[in-house]
């Protein structure tokens, strides 16, 4: 299972890059919560699969073509994070997207919450762990 949960995460970087939003959504929890990095102009939390989609939506628009790969992929229990890292070097709103950690509890073998945050200590704490 908890191999399962860390290839629903590549499963999820591969859709995020080739915009696939109808691929990511299916992914997701109907009642998932997602909290964006600490640059973002709404903080959120993000409720739901529309929520979710529209702010990685949000994310492409303003920062123009992102590559994100992710790894140091670990897996306990419901629960993976992973180091993802902006290959393109672009920017949200003149910040940097660099490198961050996320931090991902999955139910029925969908996402039902994601936290992600510059510092690797910050996402899991985002996460309550």
């Amino acid at each position: 299972m908890r191999r399962g949960n860390v290839d629903l995460v590549l499963e999820a970087v591969g859709c995020f890059e080739r915009k696939d939003w109808d691929g990511l959504s299916v992914l997701i929890a109907p009642e998932a919560v997602m909290t964006p990095l600490e640059i973002w102009p709404d903080p959120g939390p993000f409720i739901g699969v529309e929520a979710s989609i529209r702010e990685y939506k949000r994310l492409v628009e303003v920062a123009g073509r992102i590559d994100i790969s992710v790894s140091d992929v670990v897996s306990h229990e419901a629960w993976v994070v992973g180091h993802y890292r902006n290959l393109s070097d672009e920017s949200v709103d003149g910040a940097p997207v660099g490198e961050f950690t996320g931090v991902h509890r999955f139910e029925d073998r969908q996402f039902a919450e994601s936290h992600y945050r510059f510092d690797r200590n910050a996402a899991l704490a985002a996460a309550g762990l």
